[in-house]
């Protein structure tokens, strides 16, 4: 790579933007090409740039503060309005699935990449935006089309998106690359924190949930399996760690601790998830979900539901399945497996206190030989 050649990185200044993998993928690509040659792009709130999401939102005839983020017109704007900017045969790298115009915006990068967890086609099928207005979805999809189509490469976590991105977007195949995905937590608190505390003899098993998506990722289907059981409503309590409290039932076995700040309280987050004796996710859809990896780093066992993209986190030790087509009554069997025989669960814990993950490096590697040769 060039000397004078730097890495944008958008949302790569935070650790609350992408759940933190931009900022994290940032950290590791500095260790991998130098501090001086990587750039963080900040992501704006809507009040920041309350023009462009305004003109979006009467476009499209939406509440604005909902969709903007992932508007082109946004995007554009926010680039516009970052402080460093790019010279001729800079690279970029844009973790939102959409970006500026290439022709009008992004003529100085000599690379402009993606790097994407979900398309976003999946996203609106899965996630609280599956409501959103057809027009609403026609419109930033065909942004987003023309952002793969426009950029030179593509790093996904997986082969789910990959497959994706061939057969809905019609992305050639040899655009794509599939990396995986680091750790979204500084390895030192994982290292303080392991290994995570074992339940206490006749105390409830606390159950951790991470995520914004309460609905996605199976929040709803742990509650209402809990909440039919008369077992597991004494035996079992739930730590969630995303979703707004006021958007949660209110049960004695729920502790809704909202959204905490990754960039301000991370270690209270890694102190919660430790406290925890088992994570969970009964995910519809997903990358490569961050928070199990996060939670296997410190020793932490995990539930997972069983579909296809998320083949290689269930390969991982200290990791079960809970078949997604059986719903809450799936969940249900699988606590009480867990409640009524201890000694499951102990051989879940010691298989997660072998598991050995480490930031971002890897795939920070991988993209630096691909995008800066």
């Amino acid at each position: 790579m060039s000397p004078t050649r730097r890495v944008f990185i958008t949302g790569a200044d935070d650790p609350k933007n992408f759940s933190g993998s931009s900022y994290y993928f940032g950290e590791s690509l500095r260790a991998v090409l130098g501090a001086e040659r990587v750039v963080a792009l900040p992501i704006r709130s809507y009040r920041d740039l309350y023009l462009p999401t305004l003109v979006f939102g009467a476009r499209m005839g939406v509440d604005p503060r909902k969709y903007f983020f992932m508007a082109r017109e946004f995007q554009e704007a926010n680039f516009l309005a970052a402080n460093d900017r790019p010279n001729q045969g800079d690279v970029l790298v844009s973790f939102p699935p959409i970006t500026p115009r290439r022709d009008k915006y992004l003529r100085a990068f000599s690379h402009v990449s993606l790097l994407i967890d979900m398309t976003l086609t999946q996203y609106f099928e899965y996630s609280q935006f599956k409501d959103a207005p057809d027009r609403v979805k026609s419109r930033i999809i065909g942004q987003e089309t023309r952002s793969y189509q426009e950029c030179d490469s593509i790093f996904v976590f997986n082969d789910w998106v990959a497959d994706q991105l061939v057969e809905r977007y019609r992305v050639d195949a040899g655009k794509i690359h599939v990396i995986g995905r680091g750790l979204n937590m500084p390895r030192r608190l994982a290292e303080e924190r392991r290994p995570s505390r074992a339940p206490i003899p006749g105390s409830p098993l606390r159950v951790g949930f991470v995520g914004a998506d309460a609905e996605r990722k199976g929040l709803f289907d742990l509650i209402e399996a809990i909440d039919g059981d008369p077992l597991l409503s004494e035996r079992v309590h739930v730590h969630a760690i995303g979703p707004d409290a006021a958007t949660l039932p209110a049960r004695p076995f729920l502790t809704a601790h909202g959204y905490i700040d990754k960039a301000g309280e991370i270690d209270r987050i890694v102190a919660i998830m430790s406290d925890c004796a088992l994570g969970y996710l009964f995910s519809r859809a997903e990358g490569i979900p961050g928070s199990v990896l996060e939670f296997l780093s410190l020793g932490v066992p995990c539930l997972v539901s069983d579909i296809p993209a998320m083949d290689s986190v269930r390969a991982l030790p200290g990791v079960a399945e809970i078949p997604l087509a059986g719903g809450a009554a799936a969940v249900r069997a699988a606590l009480r497996g867990l409640v009524s025989e201890p000694e499951r669960l102990a051989a879940l814990r010691a298989d997660a206190a072998a598991v050995d993950l480490d930031g971002w490096i890897p795939q920070a590697q991988a993209v630096a030989n691909r995008i800066c040769a």
